[in-house]
C-alpha cells in the first residue's frame, strides 16, 4: 500500500509554509506497513505508481485524476467524481446502493484481488 499527500496546504501561498498536515499524522499508516509519500519532487513518480496500481482509489483531486484515466486495473472514484470512465466505480455509491456490492467485487477481482466484500459464512 503507498499512500500520497502533502503536508503543505496549497490552498494558500505554498511560500508562506503553511502545513495542513503533520508527517506524524501519517504515523499509522506507517505502523500498518503502508509507503507514506509526502511532497514527491516530481510528479512523475507518484502518478506511475498511482497509474500501475492494481487498484486505485482516488481522491477528488486533479492529482489523481490523470493516473486514474490511464489506470487499466480497479480504479474506485469519490461520489464526487463526475466523469466516469468505464469501468470505474464511485465507491460510496456502490456500497450504499448495493449490499452485495457486485460493481466493487468485480473491479477489485478484476485487478486479481480476492475481493475483500466477500461476505462470510
Amino acid at each position: 500500500v503507498h499512500i500520497w499527500s502533502s503536508i503543505m496546504s496549497y490552498s494558500v501561498d505554498v511560500f508562506s509554509k503553511v502545513s495542513f498536515w503533520k508527517d506524524s499524522d501519517f504515523d499509522g499508516f506507517r505502523e500498518r506497513n503502508a509507503t507514506i509519500h509526502l511532497d514527491d519532487e516530481s510528479l512523475l513518480d507518484p502518478w506511475m505508481h498511482m497509474a500501475r496500481a492494481d487498484i486505485f482509489v482516488m481522491s477528488t483531486s486533479s492529482f489523481s485524476f490523470v493516473p486514474a484515466v490511464l489506470n487499466s486495473g480497479c480504479v474506485i472514484s469519490t461520489e464526487h467524481i463526475d466523469l466516469l470512465v468505464e469501468g470505474w466505480v464511485k465507491g460510496n455509491e456502490e456500497i450504499k446502493r448495493d449490499l452485495d456490492n457486485s460493481k466493487l467485487a468485480k473491479c477489485i477481482a478484476r485487478s486479481g484481488f480476492k475481493s475483500v466484500l466477500a461476505k462470510k459464512r
